[in-house]
């Protein structure tokens, strides 16, 4: 984990400053959110020189004089807007929350999937148990529950999951099909949007899609409309109490944000189970995004913050990975790795690994 010297070298009053930026977090991320949903952030987008005064905010939007203040001032505190000459204008700040995707899929996610539960935060971390997942029901793990989420908390959940995946998935596929692989297990396959992008890619190959039932009953649906009905398969399993029965086995086992699903035994009791499945000579590819492979700050700060979300929402005992860690559960499970390719699709490192 490297030193982050600007917080080593930060002044007392610096650090007070910022000690309050964590005291009101709640505050300011709700006022953030709604500056977005009310348009406001929106509205001071497209001005010009110097922006907008209060008066003319006022005539374009439908709020009171107190609600539009109450906001604006705090905007102003935490450098959504700038304010100047009696003019209000956006900030680059404030341009990233109202108009980059990556944002705003972050802030629903957290809105919609985390906020409530993560008042349970402290618990789930002593008890190594998702206590915040109780907001919503008494499931051991969210992927238990996941179909039957409120719309809305589903709609935010698969967002986020698919636009990091999405991003990086044309970029992999020459790699995973560099040796011509005709059978592909494709581990937590979800809604099975990597599954199909591998069937119109190499339409030789067959893809076998793992996951709970009640998710399969959700990517059946997503196939049911296309002629893929001889090149895709469906395993039900429950990756906490592997029982799998099958006597078929894969060129190609594929991961994706999956790993980090689980507890570190689990991960390589998967691996195990993955090693057992796989042809002499086959390959497993897992797609990570690792905390200290990153380009940008940002990006390391938000999968840090990820992590709280397995802690107190998903399943209690996981988290992202630091790359070292995950090489040597790869490697005491009987692979090793033969290539890492950071930076896919933005994010994501991909592993590529073939059995010792």
């Amino acid at each position: 984990m490297k030193k982050n010297d600007k917080y080593s070298n930060m002044s007392v009053i610096e650090a007070q400053y910022e000690a309050q930026k964590i005291a009101f977090a709640p505050f300011v991320f709700q006022v953030s959110k709604a500056l977005r949903d009310l348009k406001v952030l929106e509205i001071l987008n497209p001005a010009l020189d110097k922006g907008l005064t209060f008066q003319e905010l006022m005539d374009k939007l439908s709020l009171s004089e107190y609600s539009l203040s109450v906001m604006l001032e705090a905007g102003v505190s935490i450098g959504l807007i700038l304010f100047e000459d009696d003019h209000y204008s956006l900030s680059k700040v404030g341009y990233f929350i109202n108009s980059d995707e990556m944002t705003k899929v972050n802030m629903n996610f957290t809105q919609d999937v985390c906020y409530e539960g993560l008042k349970n935060l402290e618990s789930s971390i002593v008890s190594e148990r998702p206590s915040g997942l109780d907001f919503f029901g008494k499931w051991n793990t969210i992927y238990e529950g996941l179909t039957t989420l409120p719309k809305e908390t589903q709609k935010s959940w698969y967002e986020f999951d698919h636009y990091y995946s999405d991003l990086a998935f044309d970029e992999i596929l020459p790699i995973v099909f560099k040796n011509n692989p005709l059978k592909i297990f494709d581990f937590g396959g979800n809604t099975g949007r990597f599954a199909k992008k591998c069937l119109n890619y190499a339409n030789n190959s067959s893809v076998t899609i793992f996951d709970h039932i009640s998710q399969l009953e959700k990517a059946k649906k997503n196939f049911a409309a296309d002629d893929y009905s001889d090149k895709i398969n469906f395993m039900g399993i429950d990756f906490l109490d592997i029982k799998l029965k099958t006597d078929e086995r894969a060129d190609v086992v594929w991961m994706s944000q999956f790993l980090d699903c689980f507890s570190k035994d689990q991960v390589k009791d998967i691996l195990g189970l993955a090693k057992d499945i796989l042809n002499p000579g086959g390959e497993i590819f897992i797609m990570e995004t690792c905390i200290d492979r990153q380009a940008y700050e940002a990006a390391s700060f938000s999968l840090a913050q990820t992590s709280l979300y397995f802690t107190c929402m998903a399943n209690g005992n996981s988290k992202m990975f630091q790359s070292d860690k995950l090489i040597s559960y790869i490697e005491e499970s009987g692979f090793e790795v033969t290539k890492i390719d950071d930076g896919v699709g933005g994010f994501h490192s991909l592993f590529s690994c073939k059995m010792k």
